[in-house]
Protein backbone atom coordinates (compact mmCIF):
# COMPACT_ATOMS: atom_id res chain seq x y z
CA UNK A 1 0.00 0.00 0.00
CA UNK A 2 1.24 3.46 -0.79
CA UNK A 3 0.40 7.03 0.00
CA UNK A 4 -0.45 7.78 -3.64
CA UNK A 5 -3.74 9.26 -4.86
CA UNK A 6 -6.26 6.48 -5.66
CA UNK A 7 -7.03 5.53 -9.24
CA UNK A 8 -9.97 7.15 -10.98
CA UNK A 9 -13.06 5.00 -11.41
CA UNK A 10 -12.97 5.25 -15.20
CA UNK A 11 -9.40 3.96 -15.12
CA UNK A 12 -10.10 0.85 -13.03
CA UNK A 13 -10.23 -1.49 -16.02
CA UNK A 14 -7.08 0.03 -17.46
CA UNK A 15 -5.37 -0.47 -14.08
CA UNK A 16 -6.12 -4.20 -14.14
CA UNK A 17 -4.77 -4.51 -17.70
CA UNK A 18 -1.66 -2.48 -16.80
CA UNK A 19 -1.09 -4.68 -13.77
CA UNK A 20 -1.21 -7.82 -15.86
CA UNK A 21 1.19 -6.42 -18.44
CA UNK A 22 3.67 -5.11 -15.87
CA UNK A 23 3.65 -8.05 -13.50
CA UNK A 24 1.84 -6.25 -10.65
CA UNK A 25 -0.63 -8.32 -8.65
CA UNK A 26 -3.38 -8.72 -11.25
CA UNK A 27 -5.90 -9.82 -8.61
CA UNK A 28 -5.96 -6.39 -6.96
CA UNK A 29 -9.28 -4.69 -7.49
CA UNK A 30 -11.17 -1.48 -6.81
CA UNK A 31 -14.50 -2.04 -5.09
CA UNK A 32 -16.84 0.94 -5.12
CA UNK A 33 -19.56 1.39 -2.52
CA UNK A 34 -22.68 3.45 -3.06
CA UNK A 35 -25.97 3.56 -4.93
CA UNK A 36 -26.42 0.87 -7.55
CA UNK A 37 -28.73 0.83 -10.55
CA UNK A 38 -26.70 2.80 -13.08
CA UNK A 39 -24.90 0.40 -15.43
CA UNK A 40 -21.26 0.19 -14.53
CA UNK A 41 -21.74 2.31 -11.41
CA UNK A 42 -21.10 1.03 -7.84
CA UNK A 43 -19.81 -2.44 -7.08
CA UNK A 44 -21.59 -2.91 -3.75
CA UNK A 45 -24.31 -1.06 -1.82
CA UNK A 46 -22.74 -1.47 1.65
CA UNK A 47 -19.32 -1.51 3.26
CA UNK A 48 -19.83 -4.95 4.78
CA UNK A 49 -20.50 -6.41 1.34
CA UNK A 50 -17.44 -4.64 -0.06
CA UNK A 51 -15.28 -6.16 2.68
CA UNK A 52 -16.77 -9.57 1.99
CA UNK A 53 -15.77 -9.25 -1.66
CA UNK A 54 -12.26 -8.21 -0.60
CA UNK A 55 -12.02 -11.34 1.55
CA UNK A 56 -12.74 -13.49 -1.46
CA UNK A 57 -10.05 -11.75 -3.50
CA UNK A 58 -6.31 -12.18 -2.80
CA UNK A 59 -5.77 -8.40 -2.94
CA UNK A 60 -4.40 -5.90 -2.13
CA UNK A 61 -7.68 -4.12 -2.80
CA UNK A 62 -9.08 -0.61 -2.63
CA UNK A 63 -12.56 0.11 -1.36
CA UNK A 64 -13.88 3.48 -2.50
CA UNK A 65 -16.69 4.71 -0.30
CA UNK A 66 -19.05 7.33 -1.73
CA UNK A 67 -21.40 9.77 -0.07
CA UNK A 68 -24.03 8.99 -2.70
CA UNK A 69 -26.06 6.69 -0.44
CA UNK A 70 -29.39 6.60 1.34
CA UNK A 71 -29.39 8.19 4.83
CA UNK A 72 -28.28 5.70 7.46
CA UNK A 73 -26.37 3.44 5.08
CA UNK A 74 -23.16 3.85 7.06
CA UNK A 75 -24.80 3.89 10.51
CA UNK A 76 -24.72 1.02 13.01
CA UNK A 77 -21.51 -0.28 11.49
CA UNK A 78 -19.45 -3.03 13.18
CA UNK A 79 -16.93 -3.92 10.50
CA UNK A 80 -14.17 -6.54 10.68
CA UNK A 81 -10.91 -6.77 8.74
CA UNK A 82 -9.00 -10.02 9.22
CA UNK A 83 -5.63 -10.50 7.51
CA UNK A 84 -6.58 -8.26 4.59
CA UNK A 85 -4.38 -5.91 2.59
CA UNK A 86 -6.87 -3.17 1.87
CA UNK A 87 -7.29 0.59 1.47
CA UNK A 88 -10.61 2.05 2.57
CA UNK A 89 -10.93 5.49 1.01
CA UNK A 90 -13.93 7.70 1.65
CA UNK A 91 -15.05 11.08 0.43
CA UNK A 92 -16.12 10.28 -3.15
CA UNK A 93 -19.23 12.09 -4.35
CA UNK A 94 -20.33 9.05 -6.34
CA UNK A 95 -18.83 6.05 -8.04
CA UNK A 96 -17.79 8.05 -11.09
CA UNK A 97 -15.81 10.60 -9.03
CA UNK A 98 -12.11 10.67 -9.94
CA UNK A 99 -10.94 11.57 -6.42
CA UNK A 100 -12.27 12.32 -2.91
CA UNK A 101 -13.72 15.75 -2.22
CA UNK A 102 -14.29 15.37 1.53
CA UNK A 103 -14.79 12.66 4.14
CA UNK A 104 -17.33 9.89 4.57
CA UNK A 105 -18.95 9.41 7.98
CA UNK A 106 -19.00 5.83 9.28
CA UNK A 107 -20.84 5.44 12.59
CA UNK A 108 -21.37 2.75 15.21
CA UNK A 109 -24.38 2.45 17.46
CA UNK A 110 -22.61 3.70 20.65
CA UNK A 111 -23.90 0.62 22.47
CA UNK A 112 -22.14 -2.62 21.68
CA UNK A 113 -19.00 -2.78 19.53
CA UNK A 114 -16.22 -0.85 17.80
CA UNK A 115 -16.90 0.68 14.42
CA UNK A 116 -13.88 -1.08 12.94
CA UNK A 117 -12.16 -4.18 14.30
CA UNK A 118 -8.83 -5.13 12.69
CA UNK A 119 -6.97 -8.36 13.32
CA UNK A 120 -4.02 -10.24 11.86
CA UNK A 121 -1.11 -9.29 9.63
CA UNK A 122 -2.72 -7.19 6.93
CA UNK A 123 -1.64 -3.83 5.56
CA UNK A 124 -4.57 -1.46 6.12
CA UNK A 125 -4.79 2.18 4.97
CA UNK A 126 -7.70 4.42 5.96
CA UNK A 127 -8.26 7.76 4.20
CA UNK A 128 -10.92 10.46 4.14
CA UNK A 129 -13.12 8.93 6.82
CA UNK A 130 -14.86 10.08 10.00
CA UNK A 131 -15.23 7.17 12.44
CA UNK A 132 -17.73 8.01 15.18
CA UNK A 133 -20.07 6.66 17.85
CA UNK A 134 -18.42 3.27 18.39
CA UNK A 135 -18.10 1.50 21.72
CA UNK A 136 -15.49 -0.86 23.11
CA UNK A 137 -18.04 -2.88 25.07
CA UNK A 138 -18.12 -3.79 28.74
CA UNK A 139 -16.73 -7.32 28.61
CA UNK A 140 -13.66 -8.24 30.72
CA UNK A 141 -10.42 -7.22 29.07
CA UNK A 142 -12.00 -4.50 26.95
CA UNK A 143 -10.50 -1.58 28.90
CA UNK A 144 -7.74 -1.19 26.32
CA UNK A 145 -10.02 -1.71 23.32
CA UNK A 146 -11.00 1.31 21.26
CA UNK A 147 -14.56 2.22 20.48
CA UNK A 148 -13.66 3.73 17.12
CA UNK A 149 -10.90 1.38 15.92
CA UNK A 150 -9.81 -1.77 17.73
CA UNK A 151 -6.55 -3.15 16.27
CA UNK A 152 -4.68 -6.26 17.39
CA UNK A 153 -2.10 -7.96 15.21
CA UNK A 154 1.31 -7.68 13.57
CA UNK A 155 0.68 -5.82 10.34
CA UNK A 156 0.30 -2.10 9.80
CA UNK A 157 -2.35 0.59 9.97
CA UNK A 158 -1.92 3.98 8.27
CA UNK A 159 -4.31 6.90 8.78
CA UNK A 160 -4.54 9.97 6.57
CA UNK A 161 -7.25 12.64 6.67
CA UNK A 162 -9.21 10.64 9.24
CA UNK A 163 -11.29 11.75 12.20
CA UNK A 164 -11.94 9.43 15.16
CA UNK A 165 -14.53 11.20 17.28
CA UNK A 166 -17.12 10.65 20.01
CA UNK A 167 -16.38 6.98 20.57
CA UNK A 168 -16.77 5.34 23.98
CA UNK A 169 -14.78 3.02 26.19
CA UNK A 170 -17.36 0.87 27.91
CA UNK A 171 -15.38 0.29 31.12
CA UNK A 172 -12.92 3.01 32.13
CA UNK A 173 -12.37 6.67 31.46
CA UNK A 174 -8.63 5.95 31.28
CA UNK A 175 -9.16 3.00 28.94
CA UNK A 176 -9.00 3.32 25.16
CA UNK A 177 -11.85 5.32 23.69
CA UNK A 178 -11.00 6.34 20.14
CA UNK A 179 -8.25 4.04 18.86
CA UNK A 180 -6.54 1.09 20.53
CA UNK A 181 -3.53 -0.43 18.82
CA UNK A 182 -1.95 -3.65 20.10
CA UNK A 183 1.08 -5.33 18.61
CA UNK A 184 0.82 -9.08 19.15
CA UNK A 185 2.33 -12.10 17.37
CA UNK A 186 5.07 -9.81 16.05
CA UNK A 187 5.62 -6.08 15.66
CA UNK A 188 2.74 -3.90 14.51
CA UNK A 189 3.16 -0.44 12.96
CA UNK A 190 0.78 2.50 13.32
CA UNK A 191 1.41 5.64 11.27
CA UNK A 192 -0.47 8.93 11.33
CA UNK A 193 0.07 10.97 8.19
CA UNK A 194 -1.64 14.34 7.60
CA UNK A 195 -4.91 15.67 9.06
CA UNK A 196 -5.72 13.04 11.66
CA UNK A 197 -7.93 14.23 14.52
CA UNK A 198 -8.69 11.97 17.50
CA UNK A 199 -11.15 14.06 19.41
CA UNK A 200 -13.88 13.98 22.03
CA UNK A 201 -13.68 10.27 22.83
CA UNK A 202 -14.74 8.87 26.21
CA UNK A 203 -11.52 7.30 27.43
CA UNK A 204 -8.10 7.91 25.95
CA UNK A 205 -7.90 9.33 22.50
CA UNK A 206 -5.42 6.62 21.56
CA UNK A 207 -3.82 3.72 23.45
CA UNK A 208 -0.78 1.98 21.95
CA UNK A 209 0.53 -1.16 23.66
CA UNK A 210 2.23 -4.51 23.10
CA UNK A 211 4.94 -4.86 20.45
CA UNK A 212 3.87 -1.72 18.63
CA UNK A 213 5.58 1.23 16.96
CA UNK A 214 3.72 4.52 16.56
CA UNK A 215 4.99 7.01 13.99
CA UNK A 216 3.18 10.34 13.89
CA UNK A 217 4.93 12.45 11.29
CA UNK A 218 2.19 14.24 9.37
CA UNK A 219 0.85 17.78 9.52
CA UNK A 220 -2.27 18.97 11.36
CA UNK A 221 -2.63 16.03 13.72
CA UNK A 222 -4.29 16.44 17.09
CA UNK A 223 -5.32 14.42 20.14
CA UNK A 224 -7.94 16.73 21.56
CA UNK A 225 -10.61 16.96 24.26
CA UNK A 226 -10.67 13.27 25.08
CA UNK A 227 -12.02 12.28 28.50
CA UNK A 228 -8.85 10.34 29.31
CA UNK A 229 -5.29 11.06 28.17
CA UNK A 230 -4.66 12.14 24.61
CA UNK A 231 -2.20 9.26 24.17
CA UNK A 232 -1.57 6.37 26.54
CA UNK A 233 1.64 4.59 25.59
CA UNK A 234 2.38 1.27 27.31
CA UNK A 235 5.74 -0.48 26.97
CA UNK A 236 7.12 -2.28 25.11
CA UNK A 237 5.35 0.02 22.63
CA UNK A 238 7.39 3.00 21.46
CA UNK A 239 6.61 6.19 19.57
CA UNK A 240 8.36 8.64 17.25
CA UNK A 241 6.20 11.76 17.10
CA UNK A 242 7.45 14.59 14.90
CA UNK A 243 4.73 17.21 14.67
CA UNK A 244 3.90 20.86 15.16
CA UNK A 245 1.13 22.87 16.77
CA UNK A 246 -1.18 21.90 19.63
CA UNK A 247 -1.00 18.13 19.23
CA UNK A 248 -1.91 17.21 22.84
CA UNK A 249 -4.75 19.63 23.43
CA UNK A 250 -7.26 20.03 26.28
CA UNK A 251 -7.62 16.39 27.27
CA UNK A 252 -9.40 15.72 30.56
CA UNK A 253 -6.46 13.89 32.16
CA UNK A 254 -2.93 13.95 30.67
CA UNK A 255 -1.66 14.92 27.28
CA UNK A 256 0.66 11.91 27.29
CA UNK A 257 0.57 9.07 29.80
CA UNK A 258 3.46 6.61 29.57
CA UNK A 259 3.33 3.34 31.52
CA UNK A 260 6.27 0.92 31.71
CA UNK A 261 4.95 -2.63 32.03
CA UNK A 262 6.59 -5.48 33.92
CA UNK A 263 7.01 -7.83 30.96
CA UNK A 264 9.19 -5.39 28.99
CA UNK A 265 12.77 -6.46 28.31
CA UNK A 266 15.59 -4.31 27.01
CA UNK A 267 15.98 -0.57 27.26
CA UNK A 268 13.60 1.29 24.98
CA UNK A 269 13.23 4.89 23.84
CA UNK A 270 10.44 7.11 22.51
CA UNK A 271 10.78 10.58 20.96
CA UNK A 272 8.74 13.74 20.60
CA UNK A 273 10.19 16.52 18.49
CA UNK A 274 9.22 19.59 16.51
CA UNK A 275 8.54 19.05 12.82
CA UNK A 276 9.05 22.73 12.03
CA UNK A 277 11.90 25.15 12.54
CA UNK A 278 9.33 27.81 13.42
CA UNK A 279 6.74 25.98 15.54
CA UNK A 280 7.24 23.44 18.31
CA UNK A 281 5.20 20.40 19.16
CA UNK A 282 2.60 21.52 21.66
CA UNK A 283 0.97 20.40 24.89
CA UNK A 284 -1.85 22.81 25.73
CA UNK A 285 -4.50 22.88 28.41
CA UNK A 286 -4.51 19.21 29.49
CA UNK A 287 -6.38 19.15 32.78
CA UNK A 288 -4.25 16.86 34.98
CA UNK A 289 -0.91 17.61 33.44
CA UNK A 290 1.02 17.48 30.19
CA UNK A 291 3.13 14.34 30.79
CA UNK A 292 2.76 11.60 33.37
CA UNK A 293 5.49 8.94 33.19
CA UNK A 294 5.43 5.91 35.48
CA UNK A 295 8.12 3.22 35.39
CA UNK A 296 8.18 1.26 38.66
CA UNK A 297 10.90 -1.23 39.61
CA UNK A 298 9.44 -4.37 38.11
CA UNK A 299 11.70 -4.93 35.11
CA UNK A 300 15.37 -4.93 34.20
CA UNK A 301 14.75 -2.45 31.40
CA UNK A 302 14.54 1.34 31.39
CA UNK A 303 12.24 3.59 29.42
CA UNK A 304 13.67 6.80 27.95
CA UNK A 305 11.31 9.53 26.81
CA UNK A 306 13.15 12.18 24.78
CA UNK A 307 11.73 15.61 23.93
CA UNK A 308 13.16 18.30 21.68
CA UNK A 309 11.42 21.44 20.41
CA UNK A 310 8.34 20.86 22.59
CA UNK A 311 6.25 23.57 24.25
CA UNK A 312 3.87 23.46 27.22
CA UNK A 313 1.33 26.23 27.67
CA UNK A 314 -2.04 27.24 29.11
CA UNK A 315 -2.44 24.38 31.58
CA UNK A 316 -4.58 25.34 34.59
CA UNK A 317 -4.41 22.33 36.88
CA UNK A 318 -6.76 21.57 39.75
CA UNK A 319 -5.81 19.60 42.86
CA UNK A 320 -7.10 16.36 41.35
CA UNK A 321 -5.87 12.84 42.00
CA UNK A 322 -5.81 9.90 39.62
CA UNK A 323 -8.81 7.64 39.26
CA UNK A 324 -6.88 4.74 40.80
CA UNK A 325 -3.93 4.63 43.19
CA UNK A 326 -2.88 6.56 46.24
CA UNK A 327 -2.76 10.34 45.92
CA UNK A 328 0.36 12.32 46.68
CA UNK A 329 1.40 15.94 46.75
CA UNK A 330 2.85 15.96 43.23
CA UNK A 331 -0.22 14.83 41.28
CA UNK A 332 -1.36 17.74 39.18
CA UNK A 333 2.17 18.81 38.26
CA UNK A 334 2.73 19.83 34.67
CA UNK A 335 5.33 17.08 34.18
CA UNK A 336 5.53 14.13 36.58
CA UNK A 337 8.16 11.38 36.36
CA UNK A 338 7.97 8.44 38.77
CA UNK A 339 9.90 5.20 39.22
CA UNK A 340 13.51 4.04 38.99
CA UNK A 341 13.18 2.93 35.36
CA UNK A 342 11.82 6.27 34.14
CA UNK A 343 14.20 8.60 32.27
CA UNK A 344 12.88 11.87 30.89
CA UNK A 345 15.34 13.75 28.69
CA UNK A 346 14.41 17.20 27.42
CA UNK A 347 16.45 18.65 24.54
CA UNK A 348 19.34 16.27 25.17
CA UNK A 349 21.24 14.18 22.67
CA UNK A 350 18.99 11.16 22.41
CA UNK A 351 18.97 9.08 19.23
CA UNK A 352 16.24 11.13 17.58
CA UNK A 353 15.03 10.08 14.13
CA UNK A 354 16.94 11.69 11.25
CA UNK A 355 14.02 14.04 10.56
CA UNK A 356 14.63 15.69 13.94
CA UNK A 357 18.28 16.51 13.31
CA UNK A 358 17.86 20.09 12.09
CA UNK A 359 14.64 21.05 13.83
CA UNK A 360 13.81 23.62 16.47
CA UNK A 361 15.25 22.34 19.75
CA UNK A 362 14.42 24.59 22.72
CA UNK A 363 11.84 23.53 25.33
CA UNK A 364 9.32 26.29 26.10
CA UNK A 365 7.17 26.25 29.25
CA UNK A 366 4.94 29.27 29.72
CA UNK A 367 1.58 30.48 31.03
CA UNK A 368 0.78 27.39 33.09
CA UNK A 369 -0.93 27.55 36.49
CA UNK A 370 -0.45 24.79 39.07
CA UNK A 371 -2.85 24.26 41.96
CA UNK A 372 -1.65 25.25 45.42
CA UNK A 373 1.09 22.87 46.57
CA UNK A 374 2.06 21.66 43.10
CA UNK A 375 5.42 22.19 41.34
CA UNK A 376 5.84 22.45 37.58
CA UNK A 377 8.22 19.47 37.46
CA UNK A 378 7.95 16.59 39.92
CA UNK A 379 10.49 13.74 39.92
CA UNK A 380 10.27 10.93 42.46
CA UNK A 381 10.73 7.24 43.22
CA UNK A 382 14.23 7.00 41.77
CA UNK A 383 13.29 8.50 38.40
CA UNK A 384 15.72 10.68 36.44
CA UNK A 385 14.90 13.85 34.51
CA UNK A 386 17.36 15.91 32.48
CA UNK A 387 16.31 19.33 31.23
CA UNK A 388 18.57 21.20 28.81
CA UNK A 389 17.89 24.50 27.03
CA UNK A 390 14.44 25.27 28.43
CA UNK A 391 12.70 28.62 28.70
CA UNK A 392 10.39 28.65 31.74
CA UNK A 393 8.41 31.86 32.08
CA UNK A 394 5.11 33.34 33.30
CA UNK A 395 4.00 30.21 35.17
CA UNK A 396 2.40 29.95 38.61
CA UNK A 397 3.50 27.11 40.88
CA UNK A 398 4.88 26.30 44.31
CA UNK A 399 8.26 25.51 42.78
CA UNK A 400 9.71 25.08 39.31
CA UNK A 401 11.60 21.85 40.06
CA UNK A 402 10.93 19.43 42.92
CA UNK A 403 11.94 15.90 43.88
CA UNK A 404 10.24 13.27 46.08
CA UNK A 405 7.45 15.64 47.03
CA UNK A 406 4.86 13.62 48.93
CA UNK A 407 6.74 10.38 48.22
CA UNK A 408 9.18 8.18 50.18
CA UNK A 409 12.84 9.09 50.08
CA UNK A 410 14.65 7.93 46.95
CA UNK A 411 17.69 8.71 44.83
CA UNK A 412 15.57 10.55 42.25
CA UNK A 413 17.74 12.64 39.94
CA UNK A 414 17.00 16.02 38.42
CA UNK A 415 19.63 17.77 36.31
CA UNK A 416 19.04 21.13 34.64
CA UNK A 417 21.35 22.88 32.17
CA UNK A 418 21.35 26.08 30.07
CA UNK A 419 17.87 27.03 31.22
CA UNK A 420 16.17 30.41 31.70
CA UNK A 421 13.66 30.73 34.57
CA UNK A 422 12.05 34.17 34.56
CA UNK A 423 8.86 36.07 35.46
CA UNK A 424 7.18 33.18 37.25
CA UNK A 425 4.94 33.52 40.30
CA UNK A 426 6.23 31.09 42.93
CA UNK A 427 4.92 30.16 46.37
CA UNK A 428 7.82 28.21 47.92
CA UNK A 429 11.10 28.29 45.98
CA UNK A 430 12.67 27.78 42.57
CA UNK A 431 14.47 24.45 43.02
CA UNK A 432 13.86 21.81 45.71
CA UNK A 433 16.03 18.80 46.47
CA UNK A 434 14.10 16.66 48.96
CA UNK A 435 14.53 13.34 50.73
CA UNK A 436 17.61 11.66 49.27
CA UNK A 437 17.40 13.21 45.80
CA UNK A 438 20.30 14.26 43.60
CA UNK A 439 19.71 17.67 42.02
CA UNK A 440 22.16 19.66 39.94
CA UNK A 441 21.73 22.95 38.08
CA UNK A 442 24.45 24.30 35.80
CA UNK A 443 24.35 27.45 33.67
CA UNK A 444 20.94 28.65 34.86
CA UNK A 445 19.60 32.17 34.59
CA UNK A 446 16.97 32.84 37.28
CA UNK A 447 15.56 36.37 37.42
CA UNK A 448 12.47 38.51 37.87
CA UNK A 449 10.39 35.83 39.58
CA UNK A 450 7.92 37.03 42.17
CA UNK A 451 5.34 35.67 44.60
CA UNK A 452 5.49 34.61 48.22
CA UNK A 453 8.41 32.17 47.89
CA UNK A 454 10.85 32.19 50.77
CA UNK A 455 14.13 31.22 49.12
CA UNK A 456 15.53 30.35 45.71
CA UNK A 457 17.09 27.00 46.64
CA UNK A 458 15.85 24.45 49.17
CA UNK A 459 17.56 21.26 50.37
CA UNK A 460 15.74 19.03 52.86
CA UNK A 461 17.56 15.78 53.71
CA UNK A 462 19.06 15.96 50.21
CA UNK A 463 21.74 13.63 48.92
CA UNK A 464 22.84 16.44 46.59
CA UNK A 465 21.98 19.99 45.66
CA UNK A 466 24.67 21.39 43.41
CA UNK A 467 24.31 24.72 41.64
CA UNK A 468 27.16 26.08 39.54
CA UNK A 469 28.05 28.71 36.92
CA UNK A 470 24.63 30.30 37.26
CA UNK A 471 22.82 33.57 37.84
CA UNK A 472 20.16 33.75 40.55
CA UNK A 473 19.04 37.36 40.53
CA UNK A 474 16.39 37.22 43.26
CA UNK A 475 15.99 39.32 46.39
CA UNK A 476 14.87 36.28 48.41
CA UNK A 477 17.47 34.38 50.47
CA UNK A 478 19.61 32.29 48.18
CA UNK A 479 19.55 28.98 50.06
CA UNK A 480 17.82 27.16 52.90
CA UNK A 481 19.08 23.78 54.16
CA UNK A 482 17.43 21.32 56.54
CA UNK A 483 19.30 18.17 57.52
CA UNK A 484 22.74 17.28 56.22
CA UNK A 485 24.73 19.84 54.23
CA UNK A 486 27.24 17.29 52.94
CA UNK A 487 25.94 17.25 49.36
CA UNK A 488 25.00 20.94 49.17
CA UNK A 489 27.30 23.11 47.06
CA UNK A 490 26.87 26.50 45.40
CA UNK A 491 29.81 27.35 43.17
CA UNK A 492 30.38 30.37 40.93
CA UNK A 493 26.90 31.84 41.30
CA UNK A 494 26.06 35.50 40.74
CA UNK A 495 23.44 36.54 43.31
CA UNK A 496 22.55 39.65 45.31
CA UNK A 497 23.01 37.77 48.61
CA UNK A 498 24.66 34.64 49.97
CA UNK A 499 22.15 33.90 52.73
CA UNK A 500 22.23 30.25 53.76
CA UNK A 501 25.53 29.41 52.10
CA UNK A 502 28.82 28.45 53.77
CA UNK A 503 32.37 29.70 53.48
CA UNK A 504 33.15 26.98 50.95
CA UNK A 505 30.49 28.22 48.52
CA UNK A 506 31.64 30.67 45.85
CA UNK A 507 29.17 33.53 45.47
CA UNK A 508 29.69 36.70 43.44
CA UNK A 509 27.51 39.13 45.37
CA UNK A 510 26.28 41.49 42.70
CA UNK A 511 23.54 41.86 40.11
CA UNK A 512 23.70 41.19 36.36
CA UNK A 513 23.16 43.61 33.49
CA UNK A 514 21.09 41.89 30.84
CA UNK A 515 20.78 42.65 27.16
CA UNK A 516 18.19 41.12 24.87
CA UNK A 517 17.40 37.46 25.41
CA UNK A 518 19.03 37.47 28.88
CA UNK A 519 22.49 37.75 27.40
CA UNK A 520 24.89 39.57 29.70
CA UNK A 521 26.14 42.95 28.59
CA UNK A 522 29.92 43.14 28.18
CA UNK A 523 30.42 45.16 31.37
CA UNK A 524 28.11 43.02 33.51
CA UNK A 525 29.36 40.94 36.41
CA UNK A 526 29.40 37.30 35.32
CA UNK A 527 31.14 37.71 31.96
CA UNK A 528 34.14 35.35 31.63
CA UNK A 529 33.68 34.02 35.15
CA UNK A 530 32.48 30.43 34.65
CA UNK A 531 34.79 27.47 34.40
CA UNK A 532 35.75 25.95 31.06
CA UNK A 533 34.65 22.50 32.11
CA UNK A 534 34.32 19.72 29.54
CA UNK A 535 30.83 19.19 28.12
CA UNK A 536 28.02 21.71 27.82
CA UNK A 537 29.67 23.26 24.79
CA UNK A 538 26.61 25.28 23.70
CA UNK A 539 24.36 27.78 25.47
CA UNK A 540 20.58 28.21 25.57
CA UNK A 541 20.51 29.32 21.94
CA UNK A 542 22.81 26.53 20.77
CA UNK A 543 25.75 28.90 20.35
CA UNK A 544 29.34 28.21 21.43
CA UNK A 545 30.17 28.46 25.14
CA UNK A 546 33.90 29.14 24.96
CA UNK A 547 33.72 32.77 23.80
CA UNK A 548 36.38 34.88 25.52
CA UNK A 549 35.18 38.50 25.58
CA UNK A 550 38.01 40.89 24.67
CA UNK A 551 39.32 43.00 27.51
CA UNK A 552 37.52 41.12 30.29
CA UNK A 553 39.76 39.18 32.69
CA UNK A 554 38.91 35.52 33.10
CA UNK A 555 38.15 34.53 36.67
CA UNK A 556 37.59 30.76 36.62
CA UNK A 557 37.51 30.45 32.82
CA UNK A 558 36.35 32.16 29.64
CA UNK A 559 32.68 31.18 29.82
CA UNK A 560 29.90 33.41 31.16
CA UNK A 561 27.64 32.64 34.09
CA UNK A 562 24.04 31.84 33.27
CA UNK A 563 22.21 30.20 30.38
CA UNK A 564 23.37 32.55 27.62
CA UNK A 565 26.93 33.10 26.42
CA UNK A 566 27.85 36.58 25.21
CA UNK A 567 29.03 36.09 21.62
CA UNK A 568 30.79 39.47 21.41
CA UNK A 569 34.56 38.97 21.15
CA UNK A 570 35.48 42.59 20.47
CA UNK A 571 33.64 45.82 21.14
CA UNK A 572 34.12 49.56 20.88
CA UNK A 573 36.46 51.53 23.09
CA UNK A 574 35.67 53.18 26.41
CA UNK A 575 34.55 56.81 26.21
CA UNK A 576 35.39 59.38 28.85
CA UNK A 577 31.79 59.34 30.08
CA UNK A 578 31.60 55.55 30.29
CA UNK A 579 30.75 52.65 28.00
CA UNK A 580 29.14 53.02 24.62
CA UNK A 581 26.09 50.95 25.59
CA UNK A 582 24.99 50.30 22.03
CA UNK A 583 28.34 49.37 20.56
CA UNK A 584 29.04 46.03 19.05
CA UNK A 585 25.71 44.25 19.63
CA UNK A 586 21.99 44.64 19.09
Amino acid sequence: MTRSTPLTAVGAAAFVLFSALCGTNASAMIITVGQAGIPGNCSKPTLSEALQQARSNPGPDQIWVTNDVQPGTYDDQHLSIDNLDVDIIGGFDNCWSPSPTGRTRIAGDAASAPVLKIRGSGVVNLKYLDIINGRSGSTPGSARRGGGIDYSGHGSLVLEDVGIRHNVNGQYIDGAGGLSFEGTGGTAYLQLLDNVSIEGNYGSGMTVFGNAVLTMDGANNTLKQNNGPGLRLESPAVADIGASGNVFDANETYGLELVHNADTTGTIESHLYAASNQTGLGFRGNKRGAIHMNAPAHSASSYFLCLKGVYFQEHALADSHPIGGAPDAAYGSLVRVVGPLAHLQMATNCAYPPAAATRFEVISINNNVMADGKPLFAVSGGAVAIVDRAFIGSNTANAVFSTNLGQPASDAGLHVYNTIVVSNTLRDDVIESLRGAHVSAINLTVADNDGSFGQALLAVDAAELGVADSIIDQSQPLLHVEGSRVGVSVQRVLAPNRIGTTAGDVIIEDRPWFGGGYELLPWSPGVDVASDTPGGAVDFYGRPRNVDTFGIPNIFGSRDLGAVELQLVDYDSIFATGFDGGAGFE
